[in-house]
């Protein structure tokens, strides 16, 4: 009743919260959200079927901002040329969805559950979010992880203070994806590539992440791409991802690299040699990581081997779970 009013009476924007201690979901399959004059809708706790997916698709023709967390997404699209500022966070994506958004400006797709979005027609983007976690991503997800609740500390990757933004990766409550590689980890078509448009990035993901590895292979060329935010992930063998990305992002200036807490001990198994780019735009690089990671070294003596001099490259260590404790 509320949201119908709301509409009736020409709102421009509209936000609906889930109460705290309220764990099902507010259906709104049968409240009309149809309106010329709405801008901004906030829905936090709620399940959009393919009919509201629908209407904010092709009846608001004037939203631009769409904000969904801890929502039940259940339909195959959204589809808008209107929205400019997408937000889809902890959210339980029960179907395939694909986002259609042309004018989109800014994306954050934080930790969805059972699929990830596809993405299409994005070309107007700037400021992208993405932070997967593979075991979150499983058909059998309800039944194996149906009582976690992570906290999620979100990142934009266009804020200037990079230097005090941790991440998901950052988080030791990140359960492990192991044993769910494979065909089973759903959606995420064209993730990457429909990011090429934009001039900042954040790819946040466990190592051995699946989704952003297999659209890593059809990587595009980020011709704008002034500032990057990378992962675990990107710490495959010989460094594979983040040189992948540095060799197709000419123009990067800052490169943050946020690496956790507990990781699998390497001695030589990373080598830097034939891993070259070119970056001659790149002023700074700043690696987040644990105290005595002995990747540092590796890392340094990579891009330095790459021509970044030495003084360009900042090394932050966070404090260990055991110096937070005392």
């Amino acid at each position: 009743m509320w949201i119908r009013a709301a509409v009736n009476t020409g709102a421009r924007s509209i936000q609906l919260t889930q109460h705290p201690k309220d764990k099902a979901f507010a259906d709104l399959d049968s409240v009309p959200i149809i309106s010329c004059h709405l801008k901004h809708l906030h829905l936090s706790g709620a399940t959009l079927h393919d009919k509201t997916l629908r209407q904010l698709s092709s009846q608001c023709p004037s939203l631009q901002v769409l904000e969904l967390s801890k929502c039940c997404l259940d339909g195959p699209q959204i589809s808008s040329a209107s929205l400019t500022s997408l937000a889809i966070v902890e959210c339980r994506i029960m179907a395939d969805l694909s986002v259609t958004a042309p004018n989109l400006v800014s994306l954050r797709c934080v930790s969805p559950y059972h699929r990830a979005p596809s993405f299409e027609n994005m070309g107007s983007l700037a400021r992208g979010t993405i932070v997967l976690n593979d075991s979150f991503l499983h058909d059998k997800f309800e039944y194996k992880y149906k009582d976690i609740k992570p906290d999620v500390s979100e990142c934009d990757a266009s804020d200037s203070n990079h230097d005090n933004c941790d991440s998901d990766a950052d988080n030791d409550d990140l359960r492990s994806s192991e044993g769910f590689y494979g065909a089973n980890v759903l959606g995420g078509q064209n993730v990457i590539c429909s990011l090429s448009n934009a001039t900042s990035l954040e790819l946040i993901a466990n190592a051995g992440e699946v989704i952003l590895n297999r659209e890593l292979e059809m990587c595009p060329i980020f011709s704008n791409l002034k500032a990057l935010s990378l992962g675990e992930w990107c710490m495959a063998a010989d460094l594979h991802p983040l040189v992948l990305f540095l060799q197709h992002a000419p123009n990067l200036e800052r490169l943050f690299l946020k690496l956790k807490m507990n990781h699998t001990e390497i001695e030589n198994n990373i080598n830097p040699e034939g891993t070259s780019f070119a970056c001659k735009k790149l002023a700074v690089v700043k690696i987040k990581c644990p105290k005595e990671d002995e990747r540092v070294h590796v890392l340094a003596q990579f891009f330095v081997a790459n021509g970044i001099a030495m003084e360009k490259i900042s090394v932050d260590h966070r404090p260990t779970r055991q110096t937070c404790k005392s």
